[in-house]
This record gives C-alpha cells, sequence and structure tokens, in this order.
C-alpha cells in the first residue's frame, strides 16, 4: 500500500506528517481519516469508505487513542459539507457523524454532552462537546 503506512493487527494503517496523524484501513481504500497536530480536538478528514458504522467506530476510536486520545473539552469533525448542500444531505451526514462519534467518545470512556452544526466559511462541521472526563469536574 501507500508509502509510510504502519498496519495494527485490526487492519487500521497510521502515519504521520509535520501538520497532521493520518488512519486507513487496508480492506477498504476510501476510508481515510485525518487529525490535525496543532488542533488535536479536529478531526480534519472523515471518509467512511464502504464501511459501515460498525467497523468503522473501532477503528476511528484507535486512530483517535494512538494519535493522543480525546482529553479536551469537544471533538470536531470538520468540513462534513458543503453550505450549498441540500439541508435533507447535510442532516444525513451530520446524523451519520454524531452517531459515529458519540459511539466513539463512548469507547474511549467519555459522553457526549451536546451536538451541533457549526458554519466555518463555506462548511459546515460537526461539533461534539464533551462531558469531563470526571463528572464532578
Amino acid at each position: 500500500m501507500a508509502y509510510g503506512w504502519t498496519y495494527q493487527k485490526n487492519g487500521l494503517g497510521l502515519r504521520e506528517d509535520e501538520f497532521s496523524w493520518q488512519g486507513s484501513v487496508e480492506n477498504d481504500p476510501r476510508f481515510f481519516v485525518r487529525r490535525s497536530k496543532d488542533e488535536p480536538e479536529k478531526v480534519t478528514d472523515l471518509l467512511f469508505g464502504k464501511l459501515s458504522d460498525d467497523a468503522v467506530e473501532p477503528l476511528l476510536a484507535e486512530f483517535l487513542r494512538l494519535s493522543g486520545g480525546i482529553s479536551g473539552k469537544r471533538l470536531v469533525f470538520t468540513s462534513i459539507g458543503r453550505r450549498d448542500d441540500s439541508h435533507d444531505a447535510t442532516v444525513a451526514t451530520f446524523g451519520r457523524v454524531v452517531r459515529v462519534g458519540t459511539n466513539v467518545v463512548l469507547l474511549s470512556g467519555r459522553l457526549v454532552k451536546n451536538s451541533f452544526l457549526d458554519q466555518e466559511g463555506n462548511h459546515w462541521n460537526a461539533v461534539l462537546e464533551l462531558q469531563a472526563a470526571d463528572p464532578r469536574a
């Protein structure tokens, strides 16, 4: 496969450059995930490929764990759609990203307390606000 990828037993491929960590999977070349090193709460790319949500969730959870975990107050999936996309397409994509993201956050031992769409330029971001790791905090 692509140069620089290191594959885990579960098929998750990892590599990094100066700006980001990236993930792929051997059995679906269209699955891709990227996380910013400058803003690790941001997942800048999430392409599901042909994988089901049940297949994506453990891969994404492992990717986030191996690239620093989830430690902030938010997890943001950037550019999940364009502002001029249809309402139905935006809602469907947002729903899938929130469903998968919420389950991934749960796998990491955290909880999502709120989710919303946030406009950034001509794109929509899916924002998951997280409950503090210690509920007393």
